[in-house]
């Protein structure tokens, strides 16, 4: 039998806004951590990752350290705002113009635990172990994200 010594790190992620209060928004935490892969990349190792879309990020091998923060800016994050032209009255019709927008960051990444290789490996064969769940949740995390990925790219 061929053992694997590669591990995987689950890391616990923060979201929060300027302000300190955490991002709620669903979706949104995505392209936060794709803007911090893109501009972090030296500072994280050049590692990919495997991002659950809510607080877990996984990747292979362990990242520069145990916790690590990241302040990114998210360019053309548009709302909607709403214009009143001609004169106001009763009938008057609004029109929604989209304005671009940036906003502004805070990511934490804080290591949580270490899943071995092989407990993937082993799942993947069939075979129970004490990490067989959270080897199959780290194989859905990386086939959801490359189907996504699949998907926006064409």
């Amino acid at each position: 039998m061929v053992t694997y010594e590669l591990q995987i790190s689950l890391l616990q992620v923060g979201l929060f806004y300027e302000d300190g209060n955490p991002v709620e928004a669903k979706g949104i935490g995505r392209k936060i951590l794709d803007m911090v892969h893109k501009t972090y990349e030296s500072e994280i190792g050049g590692k990919g990752f495997a991002y659950d879309g809510e607080k877990t990020l996984f990747t292979v091998g362990a990242l520069p350290a145990t916790k690590l923060d990241f302040n990114v800016v998210l360019e053309n994050a548009a709302s909607n705002r709403t214009i009143r032209g001609g004169s106001p009255s009763e009938g008057e019709t609004k029109r929604s113009r989209r304005v671009p927008q940036s906003k502004q960051y805070k990511v934490t990444l804080s290591f949580a635990t270490k899943i071995p290789i092989q407990a993937v490996v082993n799942a993947l064969q069939g075979h129970d172990s004490e990490q067989f769940h959270e080897a199959v949740r780290v194989l859905d995390v990386l086939l959801r994200q490359h189907a996504a990925k699949q998907l926006s790219s064409g």
